[in-house]
């Protein structure tokens, strides 16, 4: 419960350090931090985090903003996650910030990526998003380090060369650009089919989130996600690499470890939804490829079969999609079946879904590969302008 409440110290205190522009100031910061009793790392994690509110304290009587209100639950139940939230939504304003953190297992199902909480029941994420989307905050951030493995109290420092008050201001400047933004931030430690790993110093993912806000300068979420997914992606592979040489023997792995790194090539931290305008948005900037494309998940409920692509133009935003980083593009005899999360059954329904999006808009796309029968859920920006602003024709199907 110490490190629990370390964490929230933590989240409190990145609140507290903003000077947040009077357009976008937040009347609160709602914090429902929900932390596993039977993964090993999940407290380490927190007491990672957590070691900041030492060396940065005077941030909050400095910047003066301290209106926070943060709840904790250990381990926990969907039931009571859920009570907690709607709690929470009792109080929540239109300018307000909403914040879940969870760190247990994780995994992904036939309906897509759940949290799997300590009494075996679980979450799905989509669900959990679109709840705490419903509570009407400017801005909702989802973060969670799920499945860190094989730590031990062994918290980091800011380290040189930069001093204490560098790294503060440096710090205080990335949280200000960041929760100006309005929208939704949804970040996983890894990506489909992997483990998150962790060192003795924590979880990598952790390490590198928290190393990301006090030692780059941080314009934007978009640039932030991908900073921090290149940064455990390289802490990945020297962990992997020294445990492999050494036969786990470097931090403490078993066979059944090593034999979990060698068949694991990378971790790879995943984004399950980057939906933002306004300051720290990186509005019009590409989807971060490089940070895992969005898993492959059924369509909505309520949805048709999807239109039919018939005709694929050359250089516009059908041949430049990307999946897991991979340039890929539409071809005739795919079928659409979601854009951003929305069912598509008609031809209509996809030329409405695409003039709300505007032009230059990032989004995610949900189709059924004509040749192979799979799904595939890919990203791409709509272009700018000229004639082809998505660039296929379509029917229904």
């Amino acid at each position: 419960m110490l490190r629990l409440r370390m964490l929230a110290s933590f989240l409190a205190f990145v609140v507290a350090s903003l000077a947040v522009s009077a357009a976008h100031a937040a009347d609160k910061m709602h914090v429902l931090i929900v932390q596993s009793v039977t993964v090993a790392g999940a407290d380490i994690d927190a007491l990672n985090i957590g070691f900041v509110d030492g060396m940065y304290r005077d941030v909050s009587k400095t910047e003066g903003y301290s209106n926070i209100v943060v709840q904790e639950k250990e381990g926990g139940t969907r039931k009571k996650i859920y009570e907690a939230i709607d709690e929470m939504g009792q109080s929540v304003g239109p300018q307000d910030v909403v914040l879940f953190y969870y760190s247990g297992h994780g995994a992904i199902d036939n309906k897509g990526h759940f949290l799997a909480l300590d009494d075996r029941t679980q979450i799905n994420r989509n669900e959990l998003r679109q709840k705490l989307q419903n509570l009407g905050g400017r801005l909702t951030i989802i973060v969670s380090d799920c499945c860190a493995v094989l730590t031990t109290p062994n918290p980091p420092t800011a380290g040189a060369p930069d001093d204490d008050e560098t790294i503060r201001r440096r710090f205080a400047a990335n949280m200000k650009r960041l929760l100006a933004a309005s929208g939704t931030v949804d970040m996983n430690s890894a990506s489909q089919g992997q483990v998150a790993w962790g060192t003795k110093k924590g979880g990598l993912f952790t390490n590198q989130f928290t190393r990301t806000l006090f030692m780059e300068n941080v314009n934007d979420w978009k640039g932030f996600t991908r900073a921090v997914s290149a940064s455990t992606m390289e802490s990945y592979r020297t962990f992997r690499t020294r445990n492999i040489d050494s036969g786990g023997r470097s931090d403490g792995l078993g066979q059944a470890e090593v034999r979990m790194l060698r068949n694991q090539a990378n971790q790879q931290p995943h984004v399950f939804a980057l939906d933002l305008g306004g300051a720290g948005a990186g509005v019009g900037a590409a989807p971060p490829g490089g940070v895992g494309a969005a898993p492959v998940e059924d369509p909505p409920a309520g949805g048709g079969n999807g239109v039919l692509v018939t005709r694929v133009n050359l250089n516009t935003t059908a041949t430049n999609l990307r999946l897991n980083g991979t340039q890929m593009k539409l071809e005739n005899g795919d079928r659409i079946v979601a854009i951003n999360g929305q069912a598509i059954s008609s031809s209509e329904e996809f030329g409405q879904a695409i003039d709300g999006l505007g032009r230059g808009a990032a989004f995610d796309i949900l189709i059924i590969d004509g040749n192979s029968g799979k799904k595939m859920q890919m990203r791409g920006q709509l272009d700018v302008g000229g004639k082809y602003r998505f660039g296929i024709t379509v029917e229904d199907k």
